[in-house]
């Protein structure tokens, strides 16, 4: 049982290492923010890389602020935005994954990444110190899809009211 162990650890830590993609599959979907996944017997829960959620703001957000409020009333009036993961991503399928810093990338749809989605769907804003130059132009042109077509927070404006909470 240890040398078992030991082995899906060694092989979790070179995967990780190798910075390459891996395929996971995908157990639970607790939000846009969260989803677990599993390699092998090793399960782990994944946050999207390079974005913070709406969920995110949302909780880090001071209690009665007007970001958090703001939030809320966007997911009274576009319920779907708050279950968007559940919706695009399916438990018990196989998804490619990459390892960075302590997040995930999921390429959800080819080449796009879960992350690329939660932007076009303005659901997601990149974060303020994004540096990661291989990712940082995809995301950057989501983003701006967003505001261009008016998606999810770019139409009801909650960037305005969040704006201290997204710098802290």
């Amino acid at each position: 049982m240890r040398t078992l162990l030991l082995f899906l650890f060694l092989e979790l830590f070179l995967t990780l290492k190798a910075q390459e993609p891996t395929l996971g599959q995908l157990v639970n979907v607790y939000s846009n923010q969260y989803q677990k996944f599993k390699i092998g017997n090793f399960s782990f829960t994944c946050k999207p890389y390079g974005v913070i959620t709406l969920g995110m703001l949302q909780k880090q957000a001071l209690l009665n602020s007007e970001c958090k409020s703001a939030i809320s009333e966007f997911y009274k009036r576009a319920p779907k935005g708050k279950y968007y993961a559940q919706r695009v991503l399916k438990v018990k399928q196989f998804y490619s994954l990459e390892f960075k810093e302590s997040e995930c990338l999921v390429y959800s749809n080819g080449q796009k990444t879960f992350s690329e989605s939660l932007l076009e769907e303005g659901l997601a804003l990149l974060e303020p110190k994004f540096k990661d130059n291989e990712f940082k132009a995809s995301f950057y042109y989501a983003q701006e899809n967003a505001k261009l077509n008016q998606n999810g927070v770019w139409k009801e404006n909650i960037l305005r009211k969040c704006v201290v909470e997204l710098y802290k």
